[in-house]
């Protein structure tokens, strides 16, 4: 796997972000800098806050990420931050997308079929809530 780097380090977020990626043959922008325990970079978005690298990525170069909706990653990569490998989906679909990598390859664990179940019925109780609501 060859990498070039995007570009030379600055002190804007952008700047930042970019001096810590590779590029990949495989298209993937990976992360060189600090991780977090699942493997998804980190980075400071100022003296104060840290935030996932990818989603700071998604932001800069697409756009906001909408209320709700959480980020995929297409490439099954945790240290990629390439957005056009990402796409901004609600957590109940990110966790089926899992789920469905995961039984592909026979890694799916009574824990994932739970955590999936638990988020549809939660989703459920939620939507009846805003139905009520709405009903006045």
């Amino acid at each position: 796997m060859s990498t070039t780097p995007i570009t030379q380090r600055s002190t804007s977020l952008a700047a930042r972000l970019a001096a810590r990626t590779v590029v990949t043959d495989s298209g993937c922008w990976l992360w060189q800098g600090a991780r977090n325990g699942d493997g998804y970079g980190i980075i400071r978005r100022d003296s104060h806050s840290l935030a996932l690298a990818h989603r700071v990525a998604y932001e800069l170069h697409v756009g906001a990420i909408p209320n709700g909706l959480t980020i995929d990653h297409l490439c099954y990569e945790r240290a990629c931050v390439n957005p056009a490998h990402h796409e901004a989906v609600s957590l109940a679909e990110n966790n089926r997308r899992r789920l469905a990598r995961a039984a592909r390859c026979g890694q799916t664990t009574h824990r994932d079929r739970r955590d999936v179940a638990n988020q549809d019925s939660h989703l459920a109780a939620l939507r009846a809530v805003r139905l009520e609501y709405a009903a006045g």
